[in-house]
């Protein structure tokens, strides 16, 4: 169980590194006003639960498996 869990943080951790390196790169091509908080907090809502959609089959077996090696 501590296993599934560990995977789970691994992936939400991961993902949530990659869509701040995504809105990074987006951030200075959105244009600036009233909107641009609105357009960055759904970008942030979209982007992030889809690539832990798109992840999850990674948070099985490579994930766990890391985790089972001799080191840890």
């Amino acid at each position: 169980m501590l296993g599934r869990v560990i995977g789970w943080l691994t992936l939400m951790v991961l993902t949530g590194l990659a869509t701040s390196a995504l809105h990074g790169i987006i951030e200075p091509r959105l244009p600036p006003g009233e909107w641009h908080v609105l357009v960055t907090s759904m970008f942030i809502f979209v982007v992030w639960p889809a690539l832990t959609w798109a992840l999850r089959a990674l948070a099985g077996p490579y994930l766990l498996a890391f985790f089972n090696l001799p080191w840890l």
